[in-house]
């Protein structure tokens, strides 16, 4: 069987972050239950699907969203609920993403006795003026204690999320940043460069001028900077944002760059299998009253052409540290990669002071 991920999209959070353009709501008791009867009523409508009823799932991920803010209950029911429904591997990955003033010690233990056995938090600074201009509701005795908790209550697997690129951050602060979570003695670190995407707050007050973009060649030195710090503390990278140390790589995000099936459930949630890529709507609303009338909420569908499949081939191996393999991609689009990009290549090879590539062994990197 071909491994698959199954991602769950929990829209709810107690408030929007000023930067965030994931899918989500404000929360309501109602709602969540309605919202989780919805979800296993679209996973259910997969049960006999060609791909997603005959895989093997690897991976399951709670991510939202805040999927912290449901009880280890509901979570519990769910984790039971799909697992009769799919099958999975004897001990899949199983992720739910957390906002450390959602968790507390006891509540982590609960999660921890669901079947959960990853938790990603999502701390993204260790300076407090930091989490306040990002719009985080935690402060970092909040953060550092979610991680200290996570511990405590058995799990073996923690990894957190920071931010750099931030307005007003410097250099040393990022480092000290990156230096607190080594300190924390956690799995893994995915280190994400902020972004102004449209329709956020952040990206209305930079165009007001109430905030200033961090300058490219900073934002470059913080990236370089966390590589080397992560290095040295005995991470690997092996995708552009993600450190780990060895045997704590997230196997359900290498599920999304290796052109394996996943299955996203819940509103905006993206799905792909066999070339083939589809989307739920991105409203909560429509989500739900779709399923009420026993129909699937999926916005749009694409078949990927032979060129698209190759070109997201190319980005996504170049994405991860392993690299693209020239070997592979003559097995999968029965062409060789150096013949038909020879004119890219050499295009791209002039540019001055531009190092394309490094190859070993058949792999470009």
């Amino acid at each position: 069987m071909k491994k698959a991920g199954l991602y769950i999209h929990i829209p709810f959070c107690r408030k929007k972050c000023d930067y965030c353009d994931f899918y989500s709501e404000v929360s309501g008791k109602n709602i969540i239950e309605n919202f989780l009867d919805s979800a296993l009523k679209e996973i259910q409508f997969y049960k006999n699907h060609p791909v997603y009823g005959t895989t093997s799932f690897h991976t399951l991920f709670f991510g939202g969203g805040t999927p912290s803010l449901l009880s280890p209950e509901k979570i519990e029911y769910f984790i039971r609920a799909v697992r009769k429904i799919f099958h999975f591997v004897n001990k899949p990955e199983i992720t739910l993403e957390a906002n450390p003033e959602s968790l507390t010690l006891d509540k982590l233990k609960e999660f921890k006795s669901t079947g959960i056995n990853r938790v990603s938090i999502g701390i993204q600074s260790f300076q407090n003026n930091e989490l306040k201009t990002l719009g985080r509701l935690h402060d970092v005795r909040q953060a550092k204690n979610a991680v200290h908790w996570a511990r405590l209550a058995g799990f073996e697997n923690v990894s957190l999320d920071l931010i750099f690129g931030v307005p007003g951050q410097t250099l040393p602060t990022w480092q000290s940043n990156i230096k607190q979570a080594i300190e924390l003695d956690i799995d893994h670190i995915s280190a994400y460069c902020l972004t102004y995407e449209p329709d956020t707050v952040f990206s209305r007050k930079l165009s007001e001028g109430i905030l200033k973009k961090t300058p490219d060649e900073l934002e470059r030195s913080m990236y370089l900077s966390t590589i080397e710090q992560l290095d040295h503390a005995g991470f690997a990278q092996y995708e552009i944002s993600n450190f780990a140390k060895p045997g704590y790589q997230c196997k359900h995000n290498k599920i999304y760059w290796d052109f394996s099936p996943y299955l996203g459930i819940g509103p905006s949630a993206h799905s792909y299998y066999t070339n083939f890529r589809f989307w739920n709507v991105g409203n909560l609303d429509s989500y739900l009253n779709l399923l009420k009338k026993n129909e699937l909420a999926i916005a749009e569908k694409e078949k990927l052409s032979k060129e698209q499949q190759e070109l997201e081939f190319i980005f996504l191996s170049l994405r991860t540290t392993k690299g693209l393999n020239l070997h592979e991609f003559e097995i999968q689009f029965k062409k060789s990669f150096l013949n038909r990009y020879s004119k890219e290549l050499d295009k791209i090879s002039s540019y001055p002071n531009f190092a394309l590539y490094k190859m070993e062994d058949g792999v470009i990197k």
